[in-house]
Order: C-alpha cells, then sequence, then structure tokens
C-alpha cells in the first residue's frame, strides 16, 4: 500500500508543477540576425533564473525537473529578430554544463559539454517544452548552470552566439495572506455586536501569456493525440517516453489493468506497480 501511495505522491507533484507552469512565461524566441540568412538567436531575459519543483524521489536522489524556458519560433519578424524559414532544423550543442543537471528532448537527454540534440524543424507560432532535469541527493538546494549554442544544417545559417542560462531547485515563497480589519466602535444608539478580524484569501490574478500563440501546456497536464505506434513506457500515447507518461501510467494502474499504449513495461500482460516502478527509472535515472 505505501508503494502504491508514493506513486501518487509523485503524480501530485506532477500535477503541482504543471499547475506552476501555466502561469510563467519563460519563452525564447528563436530567430536570426538577417532575413533568411545570418546568425542563428535566442532572444530570452537570461538574468531569469528557472525555478526546478520535486518530480521523484528514488534511493535518495530527487529528481527536480522544469520545462521552462521553451524554445518557440515567432510568427512576426520585428526587423531585429527575422523569421526563419519553415522546416529550418534547429538543434542545440551543450558548450559547458554543471553535472547533475541535463535537458531532455524526446528521448534524447544532453549531460555533457559536446552533446547536441534537435529541437524541432521551425514552424511560425510553435513552440517546444524541454524537459530540464536537477539530480540532486534529498534536501539539498543548488544552483546550476548550462551554457548552449544553437546550430542548424540550412544554410546560409550559421550557430548562434553562445548563451547561458540558470537553473536551481529552491523553493517558491508563498506571498502572505492579507487581512482586513474592522473598526470595532459602533455607530452611535447601535447595538454592539461581537466582531472579528476576519482572514481574506487573495484571488490570484492569472499571468497572461507572452505569445498570442503560446498554449499554457505542462508537462503533466498536456492534451496528447493518440498514436498507433507502439513506444514501451508510451502511457499518454503521444509517441514518446517522457515526465508525461507518469501520471498517465499511474491513471492506468488505479483504474484498471488494461494494456494501453506502451503501460505495460515488463511485458507480463497486466499494468501493475512494476510497470510504473520501470517508468519512473526510465525516466529519472541518469
Amino acid at each position: 500500500m505505501y508503494r502504491f501511495a508514493k506513486y501518487f505522491v509523485a503524480l501530485g507533484l506532477l500535477l503541482l508543477r504543471a499547475g506552476e507552469a501555466s502561469a510563467h512565461g519563460d519563452v525564447m524566441l528563436v530567430g536570426s540576425t538577417q532575413t533568411n540568412a545570418g546568425a542563428l538567436v535566442a532572444d530570452y531575459d537570461y538574468s531569469i533564473v528557472s525555478h526546478a519543483t520535486p518530480s521523484v524521489s528514488l534511493g535518495g536522489t530527487t529528481i527536480y525537473t522544469t520545462i521552462y524556458p521553451s524554445f518557440e519560433w515567432p510568427s512576426v519578424d520585428d526587423g531585429t529578430l527575422h523569421l526563419l524559414k519553415t522546416g529550418t532544423p534547429i538543434l542545440i550543442q551543450i558548450v559547458t554544463i554543471d553535472p547533475g543537471l541535463a535537458v531532455r528532448l524526446g528521448s534524447t537527454r544532453l549531460d555533457a559539454a559536446g552533446k547536441s540534440g534537435k529541437i524541432g524543424d521551425v514552424t511560425a507560432g510553435d513552440h517546444v517544452h524541454p524537459e530540464w532535469q536537477i539530480s540532486l541527493p534529498d534536501g539539498v538546494i543548488a544552483t546550476f548552470h548550462v551554457t548552449f549554442r544553437l546550430t542548424t544544417t540550412t544554410r546560409p545559417y550559421t550557430q548562434s552566439a553562445v548563451y547561458e542560462l540558470v537553473f536551481d531547485n529552491a523553493p517558491v515563497s508563498a506571498s502572505p495572506t492579507p487581512t482586513a480589519t474592522i473598526d470595532p466602535t459602533p455607530e452611535p444608539n447601535a447595538t454592539a455586536t461581537p466582531t472579528a478580524t476576519p482572514t481574506l484569501a487573495a484571488t490570484p490574478t492569472p499571468t497572461p501569456s507572452p505569445s498570442s500563440t503560446k498554449m499554457a501546456t505542462a508537462t503533466a497536464s498536456a492534451t496528447t493525440t493518440p498514436t498507433t505506434t507502439f513506444v514501451r513506457g508510451d502511457a499518454n500515447c503521444d509517441g514518446t517516453v517522457s515526465a508525461a507518461d507518469l501520471p498517465a501510467e499511474v491513471a492506468v494502474l488505479a483504474t484498471t489493468t488494461i494494456v494501453r499504449c506502451g503501460t505495460d513495461l515488463d511485458d507480463n500482460g497486466v499494468i501493475d506497480e512494476q510497470d510504473v516502478s520501470l517508468l519512473i527509472e526510465g525516466i529519472f535515472t541518469p
């Protein structure tokens, strides 16, 4: 029962992360310095520290993840950041990276200098969410750095400058709850009644998306399109294996034992706790 419960804890953390991510707007706009040519550019506020949140804890190690910053192909040429040709393949190449930090693009994991992975093919207005992962002993708070450049095989585009991103796993402090005080002095000739100082719950203000084309999506809550291609571990039927498959796997385990997509990781014909354990290890084990 304890083992089964910890999977729901992991699911809850993923859903919490999804809610936090939907309120963020940290995206890199990818373009070039010239029309249909020039160096690639990743336009972003590099002073931002991206906060990764707990996903799962295994054997004394906690994995923290975030899907921000993401990459976006802008749909408007502002005269400074020029649009890339549709279909241009864009890759990210790691220059330096602190041990314990990695970025996952689909099934590709980049965790060392020199490693490279494809972000995607340019489609104006579209965007790509990588998974930035931090691995740390339980309870340890730290800051991580990665430097990278963007590259492409399409000419006459050339590689970008080197950029630096900063990540940490520090918990985000909650805002204090405001209070309102009612004047206890009664009006003349009025009957005095006991008064109290009620606590007023703050109403959160939705944060607008930084781009009208950016969808409020997150790894743990993304709506996926079923695929007919079998991929072992692909519990949400989107054709790839990522952290988004963990809540889908747990949901299947909680409601049915019928095999769907790639949920039967040990190929024994049923969905059980062993399948969840294998999926966690496959996603989060470096």
